[in-house]
């Protein structure tokens, strides 16, 4: 039985959280809403914790963020 990262997981769920809230600063690019804070919060995520906690982080950050309308995909 694998034993869970606490220490990947709780950093996961905080960059999520940064990603989302810095989602609010929106840059608009030829009709759709690019956030710079969320790419950043991905890249940074992805250099600290490997590839598969930023994917798992960046995939809860824009479910987040397309559910409360925060996301290009409503637009």
């Amino acid at each position: 039985m694998k034993t869970i990262n606490i220490k990947k997981l709780t950093l996961t769920a905080i960059f999520a959280a940064i990603a989302v809230v810095g989602s609010t600063f929106r840059v608009s690019v030829f009709g759709s809403k690019a956030a710079p804070i969320q790419h950043l919060i991905n890249v940074l995520s992805a250099i600290i914790l490997g590839p598969w906690w930023a994917l798992a982080g960046a995939f809860i950050a824009s479910f987040i963020r397309n559910i409360s309308g925060l996301g290009t995909f409503q637009d």
